[in-house]
């Protein structure tokens, strides 16, 4: 499925960089509020369904560092068994792959950021493609179970944070369960459930929803969420 993607600069009073700023002076419960009624007037289709429309701020991750979310799921993959089939949603710097190229059977990777893509081939040419799949892809489509199924964990910390529209988002829930092993797990950051960009944030309620809503369960881990097919 094509897309099309609006990539903006970020600014320095955006909306997302506002709320990233009282997300850490108020109580949850009223962050949580702001989530919900975000979600609740977010649009719930794309104008084409045919063609999702990404609108995107946060650029290229490559010179950032790897973030708190995604540093505890590194470690807990890392105590996992070796030989595991993993699928990261958001490539970012490829921290994940240099973590555990030597340890996973089978791993794939998306990203909508060409510098990303860049950057994974120019520190591992001989993998990319090979042990190292990247693509630029969008995942709030179907098309991404093309990219392989039978994952032991998909890793996606932000899950809904660039959702172009609410049907898209469920979508994406769809095909991540087709994606997995039955006794395979999406892995979601603490703080990325309810992280948002040009998306929408979520609630660990209105996650647990939506969840059931498509096969899927919802617990809180050490190290992150898990979402596990029913």
């Amino acid at each position: 499925m094509s897309y099309t993607l609006q990539t903006f600069r970020e600014k320095r009073f955006s909306t997302k960089i506002i709320v990233g700023k009282i997300r850490r002076k108020v109580p949850l419960w009223l962050y949580n509020i702001g989530l919900e009624l975000r979600y609740i007037f977010f649009p719930k289709r794309c104008h084409d369904l045919a063609q999702p429309s990404i609108r995107y701020s946060d650029g290229s991750w490559i010179n950032r560092g790897t973030t708190a979310d995604l540093k505890r799921i590194q470690a807990f993959l890392l105590e996992q068994k070796e030989g595991l089939a993993v699928f990261q949603a958001g490539i970012g710097n490829s921290s994940l792959y240099r973590l555990l190229k030597n340890r996973v059977s089978r791993f794939v990777g998306v990203t909508i950021v060409q510098d990303e893509l860049d950057y994974a081939q120019q520190q591992w040419p001989q993998a990319l493609g090979g042990a190292y799949q990247a693509h630029l892809s969008n995942k709030y489509t179907g098309d991404i179970a093309l990219l392989g199924k039978g994952f032991d964990y998909i890793v996606d910390n932000d899950i809904s944070s660039y959702a172009c529209c609410r049907h898209h988002f469920e979508v994406m829930l769809d095909t991540y369960r087709t994606m997995l092993k039955p006794d395979g797990a999406i892995l979601v950051g603490f703080l990325g459930l309810g992280y948002f960009d040009m998306g929408f944030g979520l609630t660990e309620r209105r996650m647990r929803h939506l969840a059931a809503k498509h096969g899927l369960s919802f617990t809180r881990g050490e190290a992150c969420y898990f979402l596990k097919p029913i």
